[in-house]
């Protein structure tokens, strides 16, 4: 039992290790990420550069791939990914919510009673 509890113990010690590294990126990118996704062409580089470090850190941020980190979500969520970049822990866990809602119903599942269980998870 121990053991365990070093092991979550050191689990939770990176997880908050990874997301505070993500809130630092975010600090320090956020206001030209965001200005370059309210200006620039969405098919232009620039663009999508700026996406990618917006996800990069919320990845770090919220504990999830980036490949599951939608550009709808970084769009619809800019506010809170702001609050999120100044520290804000309740924009955090609202981020985190809005998360697992986008990844669910995003996520492409074969077996239609695998998403059904899923969605009842989350009601």
């Amino acid at each position: 039992e121990l053991a365990e509890n070093e092991e979550a113990a050191e689990d939770v010690a990176l997880y908050t290790k990874k997301m505070n590294k993500g809130i630092e990126a975010l600090s320090e990118g956020f206001e030209g990420w965001s200005d370059v996704l309210k200006k620039s062409d969405s098919a232009s580089e620039e663009y999508a550069d700026a996406m990618n470090g917006i996800k990069t850190a919320m990845s770090d941020v919220l504990g999830v791939s980036e490949e599951f980190i939608s550009d709808q979500f970084i769009l619809d969520h800019m506010e809170d990914i702001k609050l999120a970049a100044e520290g804000d822990a309740e924009a955090i866990d609202r981020l985190a919510i809005a998360a697992a809602k986008d990844i669910l119903v995003n996520i492409e599942l074969q077996d239609e009673g695998v998403r059904e269980e899923l969605y009842a998870l989350h009601d």
